[in-house]
């Protein structure tokens, strides 16, 4: 089998391979661990992920409580192949199995993450919770971790969030921002983007409020106090969201730049629907429609200023984001001759599976391009381009 596999003679090689695995003639033959490891490789080079798992695991279960060699490779590109296939609950648990069965490894940290974010796109953020903190415990002390850090605490404050725990993503994005100042992160980077976000995201929860501030009841006493306080929220988040924009994170300036025209629009419209005073007579009630809808105007003019503004530089930067998408549908309901919405082109999906399996037999290549090598190069494998003669 070695033989047919170095003269890349590969189907062959793989029929070998197989029989020493599988023919319970063979059952005990001392070449049986290491032919079910070449058999992985094979089904590998063909495409034959779930084969291949199936192969790489049984090599685990073959060579536990042992020291080979090939034993990080092995699940780790098990774990590869399950997340190509499109296997992610799978996938996630052969990461997290990785990161705990060698906790020494250079790669325990990249499986840890990884299985977190595969946590996410399953939608199971009780286990992505789990396995962030985890990752935060083990390895927030070493080198080379801190922006994965940043961003796991970042992503516990979305968690919670989501879960509709306000006051507690509160905190986590708090203590991004403190980690952020901490550890020296420098503006522009991959750790100012969490910083940026986590900063944004606590003073959103500012603006819901401010959202609520509406003019209620008849009496002029309360809808003015009621307006006082509203515009005094309003400096509040003016000043607030600039604060965003020194993290120099192009996604997050542009939601800046946006909510910065929104909340001057929200104003305006807070004026618009203030409810009629009681006891005025026709005339009063008419100065007072016209005070009311000339103050408007003025937070509207400079909503519309600042909507035109956030898709200029979003424009400039090369941002296309969904705040991005929002500032172009705000000022198209103002001016929608200069700022027209465009269809979004259709666009070919990228979810998962990147691969489509069938039944696919060893000896059967496509043109689809391998995964990415694994950590731990193993025993030298063939080149997947030359192919069987």
């Amino acid at each position: 089998a070695i033989a047919y596999k170095d003269s890349k003679y590969y189907d062959s090689a793989a029929r070998i391979f197989d029989k020493l695995v599988n023919d319970p003639k063979f059952a005990k033959s001392e070449f049986k661990t290491d032919s079910t490891f070449q058999l992985a490789e094979n089904y590998k080079l063909f495409f034959a992920f779930d084969k291949a798992t199936d192969a790489y695991l049984a090599f685990m279960q073959a060579t536990e409580n042992t020291k080979n060699p090939n034993r990080p490779y092995a699940l780790y590109t098990a774990a590869r192949l399950e997340e190509y296939a499109g296997h992610i609950k799978q996938a996630a648990a052969t990461y997290e199995r990785y990161a705990e069965t060698f906790k020494d490894s250079e790669e325990a940290a990249n499986a840890l993450f990884r299985a977190a974010e595969l946590h996410e796109k399953n939608s199971d953020r009780d286990a992505q919770r789990r396995v962030l903190l985890t990752f935060i415990k083990r390895f927030k002390d070493s080198q080379g971790m801190s922006t994965r850090i940043l961003m796991a605490m970042m992503q516990l404050g979305d968690i919670a969030l989501a879960q509709g725990k306000t006051r507690e993503a509160a905190k986590q994005y708090e203590d991004v921002g403190r980690e952020y100042q901490v550890r020296g992160f420098q503006p522009g980077t991959a750790a100012s983007e969490a910083a940026a976000k986590a900063k944004f995201m606590i003073i959103e929860q500012k603006f819901a409020d401010y959202a609520k501030i509406r003019l209620t009841g008849s009496v002029q006493q309360k809808m003015a106090a009621d307006l006082k306080r509203k515009r005094k929220v309003l400096d509040d988040l003016e000043l607030a969201y600039a604060e965003v924009f020194p993290y120099k994170s192009l996604d997050w300036t542009i939601a800046a730049f946006f909510r910065l025209g929104d909340i001057y629009r929200d104003f305006a419209d807070t004026l618009y629907k203030a409810p009629q005073p009681r006891g005025l007579s026709e005339e009063e009630l008419q100065i007072f429609t016209n005070q009311v809808e000339d103050e408007g105007l003025k937070f509207e003019n400079t909503a519309i200023e600042r909507f035109e503004k956030t898709v200029t530089e979003s424009r400039r930067l090369k941002v296309t984001n969904d705040w991005a998408k929002r500032a172009l549908e705000a000022i198209n309901k103002y001016k929608p001759q200069d700022y027209p919405l465009f269809k979004e082109p259709k666009r070919r999906p990228t979810f998962e599976p990147r691969f489509r399996i069938d039944a696919r037999t060893v000896g059967a290549p496509t043109k689809a391009t391998p995964p990415p090598a694994p950590p731990t190069t193993p025993t030298p494998t063939p080149d997947p381009n030359t192919g069987a003669p």
